[in-house]
């Protein structure tokens, strides 16, 4: 199954900046109807996806939906769009998008939620158990608003880290295709971008959205595995398969660690990241 590593959002109302996506190969693109259009554009940004959703073929079409009720008015008008692969719904909770997100995946398209909200969080097992549900993404901005946090306090930062695992975890519990972490607004500082991004893919993350095209190649090398990784999850595929075959279930490592079945599935993880 293919994981898109990068989810850039791109303004529906924006023409050149749709313009610009229209370029970009591989990964996701997501035409936002929310939060980055003015409340006056947002009539302009659905048609403006209505016209351009079959020209975007070099990348993965996915559309950020306002909130609803507004959100189910435009997946009524999008839902022929063929092209669209799916849609996120945002301020995401059980209770209000429940109804969406079935509607949704009955049409045959993928749905992302994303967590926003005090609420959202808390209820995030049930939320994500949501049958249709396929992805999710921590919206920590409109979460630091909501709980009325500062999102560069030190104790703010070492607390996400557990929110972020919590969410990886729930996300596993319930099998869901993909696990995005959060945007960065600070797009010119790419070398703090990439050390965020590494923290996430050791916390289970298997993608990570864009504001900027500069983002992308980041996410790509920090969501690849290294080559070195690579020939160790090879090599421990390998030395397991001819350890099984002699009967045992764990062996010693030339390092003096113990390698077993969990190990395995870690080696298969990362393999799985390369092929992607």
């Amino acid at each position: 199954m293919r994981r898109n590593k990068t989810f850039l959002f791109v303004p529906g109302d924006s023409g050149r900046k749709i313009e610009s996506a229209r370029g970009i190969n591989g990964g996701a693109v997501i035409l936002d109807l929310e939060d980055g259009v003015a409340e006056g554009q947002k009539k302009l940004a659905l048609q403006n996806v209505q016209t351009v959703a079959s020209t975007i073929t070099n990348t993965e079409l996915w559309v950020r939906l306002n909130q609803i009720p507004r959100a189910e008015e435009e997946f009524e008008q999008l839902k022929g769009q063929e092209n669209i692969k799916g849609f996120w719904i945002p301020k995401a909770e059980p209770a209000s998008c429940k109804n969406l997100i079935s509607t949704i995946s009955k049409q045959g398209k993928k749905v992302g939620v994303l967590i926003e909200t005090a609420k959202g969080y808390v209820q995030r097992n049930e939320l994500l158990g949501i049958e249709g549900v396929t992805h999710v993404q921590l919206g920590q901005y409109d979460l630091a608003g909501d709980l009325g946090i500062q999102l560069e306090s030190p104790v703010t930062k070492t607390a996400l880290s557990a929110l972020r695992l919590e969410i990886a975890i729930a996300a596993r519990a319930n099998q869901l295709e993909g696990v995005v972490g959060p945007v960065s607004a600070n797009f010119k500082d790419l070398e703090k971008f990439n050390s965020s991004c590494e923290e996430l893919v050791q916390l289970g993350y298997d993608a990570r959205a864009c504001i900027h095209p500069d983002q992308i190649p980041v996410v790509h090398k920090a969501f690849t595995p290294s080559p070195e990784q690579v020939d160790w999850a090879s090599a421990i595929l390998n030395r397991f398969k001819k350890q099984t075959s002699l009967g045992s279930g764990a062996y010693v490592e030339e390092d003096g660690s113990m390698a077993d079945a969990a190990t395995v599935r870690t080696a298969r993880s990362i393999l799985g990241r390369a092929e992607d």
